[in-house]
């Protein structure tokens, strides 16, 4: 222990914690905000979107994954007022990650690819603190940034849990 935590007294302890919740009540709705924003202005899981698609391609027969206006083309489905290329922008090696998720419908893979990354990354980060795994989880998914990543679906959650992994196994 050190001498910090053992002058810290059992009231100190509680008030520190209520302020953590309290803190990750307000870091949750400034995230709630936020969402709403960016969905105003774009489809729900616009980068998710050509991870799916390129993967998808690539199941059905199409090997133009790397072709930036044939991926854009097979979205338009869910890019109807959003203009610009949409490539899929992985190294081949990434279609083995995608290709498991390109077997369901796109709305199920996205949410499986956010709920398991989001998961993973959660349970990394409070793998940190053990004392306080629950609170440490709870704050790293409620940082406006983590609310962006479910939002549009990016890879951060699965590079953030490595990182993190790297970090601790260095101990």
């Amino acid at each position: 222990m050190t001498p910090d935590a053992a002058a810290t007294t059992p009231a100190e302890l509680r008030f520190r914690l209520i302020a953590l919740w309290v803190l990750a009540a307000l870091m949750a709705v400034t995230a709630v905000h936020q969402v709403s924003i960016v969905l105003a202005a774009q489809p729900l899981g616009i980068d998710f979107l050509p991870m799916w698609t390129g993967a998808r391609a690539w199941l059905d027969g199409h090997r133009e994954v790397y072709d930036f206006v044939a991926i854009t083309e097979r979205q338009a489905w869910a890019l109807e007022a959003h203009h610009g290329l949409r490539p899929f922008v992985y190294p081949p090696s990434g279609l083995l990650l995608f290709l498991p998720f390109a077997t369901l419908p796109f709305w199920w893979a996205y949410g499986l690819w956010t709920g398991a990354t989001g998961l993973l990354f959660a349970g990394v980060t409070a793998s940190v603190v053990p004392r306080h795994r629950l609170l440490t989880g709870v704050l790293a998914l409620v940082l406006s940034p983590c609310a962006m990543v479910v939002l549009i679906g990016q890879s951060t959650f699965l590079v953030g849990a490595m990182a993190a992994l790297a970090v601790i196994w260095l101990k």
